[in-house]
């Protein structure tokens, strides 16, 4: 039977595994066909889509932050 801190070591070593899966598993920003589908991706958003996030962004910072001022109002 095994101990509480063998049981603990066992925890964490599989949790190092695990992480170190995932990083594995991270696409690499140079790779030339991973720019290319970032690229296709991006050429395909739509300018309306964006438009209404950037003022639901704009919108909630102004909730968030007291601070916050429209664009077109700052100094």
């Amino acid at each position: 039977m095994s101990t509480a801190e063998d049981q603990i070591n066992q925890l964490q070593e599989e949790k190092r595994q695990k992480l170190i899966e995932k990083s594995k598993q991270m696409l690499d920003p140079h790779d030339p066909d991973i720019r290319r589908k970032i690229a296709e991706q991006i050429a395909s958003l739509d300018p309306e889509d964006e438009a209404e996030s950037m003022r639901w962004i704009e919108a909630v910072a102004f909730w968030n932050d007291e601070k916050w001022t429209w664009p077109d109002e700052a100094e």
